[in-house]
């Protein structure tokens, strides 16, 4: 078994974590920790770690996380069954499921330069299916990026209604440190806290069940502490 690279901690903390300084159960282990950080980010609704979402090419260089498609979105507002909302000023914003956006600079250089493209054509004999225009809109003259909540601010109006008419590339998710896992100190803190649990949980981890994990699950939502995180974390429904 091997870690998975969107995983939220590392092997040797929880090693540390648990005591445990043989290799014995390092597969084991492993299991636990990508189970625990597949469930935080599924009960958060984010990707939490640093990814590129360019098309699917290549793996983060510093994350090693791969590469996801880009983010499309369609401009048809949310009352109407869209993806985006209206500000009281009137302008239109798109919020992210996957956030912070890492900001490319002379510190970040494995960051991508945002890019917001609108749909030009859509068709059985357009290359692809869609084609994209990356020139219209350019950030700071048409549209504002808040990097730190994900959030995507028209200038100039609204969205243009209609089906995944945008395209968004980025970085976006944790890049924190200079070693793995590159996740926020208390976000690893709950990994850990739930990979003991787990552990602890689970008398023979090579037999360990769904039925186990999920008790192990829904009693550590209880605890204040780990609600509270898993809040923290999560983006409030606009």
């Amino acid at each position: 078994m091997a870690l998975n690279a969107d995983a939220l901690t590392t092997l040797a903390n929880l090693k540390e974590t648990l005591g445990i300084t043989t290799s014995a159960e390092d597969s084991a282990l492993e299991r636990v920790i990508n189970r625990v950080s597949k469930w935080i980010q599924s009960e958060t609704g984010r990707k939490l770690k640093a990814r590129n979402y360019n098309g699917n090419s290549g793996t983060h260089a510093t994350t090693g996380v791969a590469a996801e498609d880009y983010i499309y979105f369609d401009g048809t507002t949310k009352n109407k069954g869209g993806h985006t909302i209206i500000s009281e000023m009137g302008q239109g914003e798109f919020y992210l499921h996957q956030y912070p956006i890492q900001k490319f600079s002379g510190s970040n250089p494995n960051a991508l330069v945002v890019e917001l493209a609108v749909l030009s054509a859509r068709g059985s004999t357009v290359s692809g299916g869609e084609l994209w225009d990356t020139a219209t809109l350019v950030e700071w003259d048409d549209y504002i990026v808040d990097y730190t909540n994900g959030v995507i601010r028209l200038l100039h109006g609204r969205f243009t209604p209609g089906q995944r008419n945008y395209r968004f590339k980025c970085t976006a998710g944790y890049q924190v440190g200079s070693a793995q896992p590159y996740v926020p100190d208390d976000l690893e803190a709950l990994c850990l806290e739930l990979c003991e649990q787990g552990y602890n949980d689970t008398s023979n981890l090579q037999s360990e069940s769904i039925g186990t994990w999920s008790r192990t699950f829904n009693t550590a939502k209880e605890k204040e502490m780990v609600s509270s995180l898993l809040a923290s974390y999560s983006r409030p429904i606009l």
